[in-house]
């Protein structure tokens, strides 16, 4: 067997190296004070590394301390704290004074300023006994609940506590009213009951909230029916329960018939006011009520024209040449059911005339001789009024027109040719221009020479 010697440099080498790691371990791992310990101490290393270390009497950690307790950056405290919260296997616990969360000034055992979030339970977290009376949980339908000693409850209704999802729907019964007619304030009411609990009722009608949400039995609203139209309506009750569980009940017809004091409004649409009508011309109005309109009453200077129309569009025929010539006014009488009526504002209207008048000559006779001053008169007359009468003599004006009946007028026979024929007429005249003249008649001039 073969063997080959180390030789020595390399053997004291190799020594040296590991010396100086055992050395370097040494002074990485521990570390001693750097000033002398105050009188009665002595050095105590110490360990830098993750190695534990314990340490008997007191502890110095900076340049001011005591001789015993625990100082750390010149405050000491002669004796470790007994009050502080402690570890007992997976248990943690405080056994004197008050917890602040987010205060630093707590009043109660636990004081929280802010919010304390509970995770939902599909289940009890643990039988509700004695052991645990007061402890509170939340369910899986988002309640609440307390161990009373006993029994988990609800805390807002001090039902049983449901640790698994509600899918039973409330019941609900609308109570009042029942079918049939309704008027003024009335209440609506209605039973309802669930496995779990009934959080409200909501009333409504025709699908429309009416009021808000009744959540405390019995449930009940009043209704002022006078806010509604009269009519038909449908009113019905749904229940809720806190998992979301509702129940429509079907719905109840009822009638509202309240005393109507709502009069009609009109308009008068045709003719314009301030127009000129002639001939056959529509009249035209326009009305509505909260209830509904009647009918509608046109009047021509305040009697009834034609027939009340009880049919929307609001309209008649006036046929103006039955009505005298001159201004007239025009309304529209819109009437409801409750007797309740509105007039529009007037129009006022012309009608133009369009009938001459009539004229006939009294005096002189036809076929008379006449002679000296003798009187010519006519008699005449028109729809709306005579303006004047023109007599004429041989075609020519016999003197000035006339305006005042009776009408006449003298003539002198002697600025006539004497034995001769002479032809006399009358015109009248109204106001619209309209004329006539009267039929001629002839006489004769017999004046003494």
């Amino acid at each position: 067997m073969k063997t080959k010697n180390i030789p020595f440099g390399i053997f004291i080498g190799t020594t040296a190296v590991l010396a100086l790691f055992f050395i370097a371990t040494l002074v990485f791992a521990w570390s001693g004070p750097s000033a002398n310990p105050p009188a009665g101490n002595v050095f105590t290393p110490i360990n830098v590394t993750s190695t534990g270390q314990v340490k008997a009497g007191g502890f110095w950690a900076s340049a001011v301390g005591s001789d015993s307790g625990y100082c750390i950056g010149g405050s000491c405290i002669s004796s470790w704290p007994t009050d502080l919260w402690t570890s007992l296997g997976v248990n943690l616990y405080y056994t004197s004074g008050n917890v602040g969360i987010g205060t630093a000034a707590p009043v109660t055992t636990l004081d929280v300023n802010g919010y304390m979030r509970l995770a939902v339970q599909s289940s009890a977290p643990m039988a509700c006994s004695a052991t645990y009376d007061g402890v509170i949980a939340l369910n899986s339908v988002g309640w609440v609940c307390i161990c009373n000693g006993s029994t988990w409850i609800a805390d807002s209704t001090g039902a049983a506590c449901s640790w698994v999802p509600d899918t039973t729907a409330p019941t609900v019964t609308l109570t009042a009213p029942a079918a049939g007619t309704v008027s003024g304030t009335i209440a609506v009411s209605a039973t309802s009951s669930d496995n779990v609990g009934v959080v409200g009722v909501q009333f409504q009608l025709d699908g429309a909230n009416l009021s808000a949400e009744d959540t405390t039995s019995p449930y009940s609203i009043s209704w002022n029916t006078t806010t509604a139209t009269n009519g038909s309506h449908n009113v019905t009750a749904v229940a809720r329960d806190a998992a979301g569980n509702t129940t429509t009940y079907p719905p109840v017809l009822v009638t509202v018939n309240n005393a109507d004091v709502t009069p009609p409004t009109v308009v008068l649409t045709v003719p314009a006011d301030g127009a000129t009508v002639s001939g056959t011309t529509a009249v035209s109005a326009t009305a509505s009520d909260n209830v509904g309109v009647a009918g509608v009453q046109f009047k021509l200077d305040g009697a009834n024209l034609g027939a009340e129309d009880t049919t929307s569009p609001y309209s008649i025929s006036w046929n103006t040449t039955t009505a005298a010539s001159g201004s007239h006014t025009l309304t529209a009488v819109a009437r409801d059911a409750a007797g309740n009526t509105t007039t529009s504002a007037a129009h006022a209207v012309t009608v133009p005339d369009t009938a001459a008048p009539t004229v006939s000559i009294t005096a002189p006779a036809n076929g008379a001789t006449v002679s000296g001053t003798t009187a010519v008169s006519a008699t005449a007359s028109d729809n709306v009024g005579v303006a004047g009468v023109q007599f004429k003599l041989d075609g020519e004006n016999l003197g000035a027109e006339d305006t005042t009946s009776p009408y006449s007028v003298s003539w002198d026979t002697t600025s006539a040719t004497n034995g001769s024929s002479h032809t006399l007429t009358a015109t009248a005249r109204d106001a619209a221009g309209n004329t006539t003249t009267s039929t001629s008649i002839s006489v004769t001039v017999s004046n003494g020479r």
